[in-house]
């Protein structure tokens, strides 16, 4: 099976000879015609009479993330500087109009991405409500919080107000079914963090009825840091208030006779906000650098379609796995596990027979990304106790072959290493 995705996905990034870098969880290298936005975009600011931006390149920027995301009204689209801002917007107004009230509940998983944990947190604090967490499962995510919801049913009140969760587990690629979760949310609000998801693998807002989706666009949306975009749906643009309170996305504020339909009176600023979710939209103007950027990151995106990028990700990511396995590193199965984020965990090869304890991924992942004892180095992340690897389209057949190698290698000097302090695998180490 070749791994190298096809002439129509590559992607034209800057590539560093000396290291293989599979990080793309944590941030994407730049792809190069988003450089080129950002610089004439910058040049624009030295010749400010020339003007800066337009509210077609904002408009563009809603419409193409509602396509990522399986929608089809860019208009339901907001424009917030991050995701935790995105959620706290959504925890706020759910206090706000009583959905989160005394002895609902909002339900999380172990150790999710915080910043769709601790907006929740202070929600539930200033309501009177609790934070309830779903343990890590012995079998899936989807399971464990289908039988969450059952339960809460089978209550004569249930008390699950808020289904905040991520399409994927951040730490090491474990699924979550959004669309089998939406059809058994019944009242329920659905808010999802789509970071670690939008842009490499299809998604659908409205199949799997989410009222809420954010993602943060430094990640797999291929573009700079400095905005989250995020659906809410309509039903509550009626009902749910900014969380700043300013003269843009307020209805007349875009006239050139603003100065004199917007003057103040005795009871302030004319404030009535524009139609949609732009009148959630993060105060100041929009950034007029990264507001092209952006806008060219997303057309990447679907021009690479997430349809074609999460199967040729995926069998990268097999190949890899199968590969690890040899040496020792176990991952979640196949239908478990996201097409473009592999979690590599120590297994039985890899575990002291004395007293049960693993390896464990963070020493060998810091000896991956320092190079210490290697040829070249691998940028990777450990995340909870697993190794996550996240390739992107650019990612070859001899960057799997190469991070292979120096797992092999780093694995084995790290083994030698704890030896020396009464960790034995013999048997693992003569194998690796």
């Amino acid at each position: 099976m070749t791994m190298a995705p096809p002439p129509r996905l590559r992607l034209d990034v800057e590539r560093d000879p000396g290291l293989v870098y599979l990080d793309n969880a944590g941030r994407t290298p730049l792809p190069r015609c988003v450089l080129k936005a950002g610089e004439r975009a910058l040049k624009r600011k030295v010749r400010p009479w020339e003007g800066m931006g337009n509210d077609a390149d904002v408009d563009d920027v809603r419409a193409r993330y509602a396509r990522i995301i399986g929608h089809d009204n860019g208009a339901d689209i907001a424009l917030c500087p991050s995701t935790s801002y995105s959620m706290s917007l959504a925890a706020h107004n759910l206090v706000r109009t009583g959905v989160i009230a005394r002895g609902t509940e909002v339900l999380v998983l172990q150790n999710q991405m915080a910043s769709n944990v601790m907006p929740w947190q202070s929600a539930c604090r200033r309501a009177g409500a609790r934070l309830r967490v779903v343990p890590s499962p012995s079998r899936t995510w989807t399971e464990a919080i289908l039988r969450d919801i059952a339960q809460d049913d089978a209550r004569a009140a249930p008390r699950i107000a808020v289904l905040a969760l991520p399409p994927l587990h951040w730490t090491d690629g474990a699924l979550v079914d959004l669309e089998a979760i939406g059809a058994a949310k019944g009242g329920r609000v659905l808010v999802v963090d789509a970071t670690q998801a939008a842009g490499a693998m299809p998604l659908s807002a409205r199949r799997a009825r989410v009222d809420v989706m954010a993602a943060s666009v430094h990640k797999w949306l291929l573009s700079p840091y400095g905005m989250s975009l995020v659906y809410i749906h309509p039903r509550f643009h009626a009902t749910w208030e900014p969380l700043e309170f300013h003269e843009r996305r307020r209805r007349g504020s875009d006239s050139a006779t603003w100065d004199e339909v917007g003057a103040m009176t005795r009871a302030g600023y004319p404030d009535a906000p524009v139609p949609g979710a732009a009148r959630f939209d993060a105060g100041g103007r929009p950034n007029p650098v990264v507001v092209p950027m952006v806008r060219e990151g997303l057309g990447v995106v679907l021009e690479l379609r997430p349809a074609r990028v999460a199967p040729a990700l995926a069998a990268w990511c097999n190949v890899v796995a199968h590969a690890a396995a040899q040496l020792g590193w176990v991952a979640l199965p196949r239908s478990s596990r996201a097409p473009h984020i592999l979690g590599l965990r120590p297994g039985p090869k890899l575990r002291c027979p004395a007293d049960g304890q693993d390896l464990g991924a963070a020493g060998v992942v810091a000896r991956l990304v320092s190079g210490e004892g290697l040829d070249y180095r691998v940028k990777v992340s450990a995340r909870c106790g697993a190794m996550r690897v996240a390739p992107h389209v650019y990612n070859t057949e001899e960057d799997a072959r190469r991070f292979l190698s120096a797992l092999g290698r780093a694995t084995a000097l790290e083994l030698e290493q704890l030896s020396r302090q009464g960790f034995h695998t013999t048997a693992a180490r003569a194998k690796l």
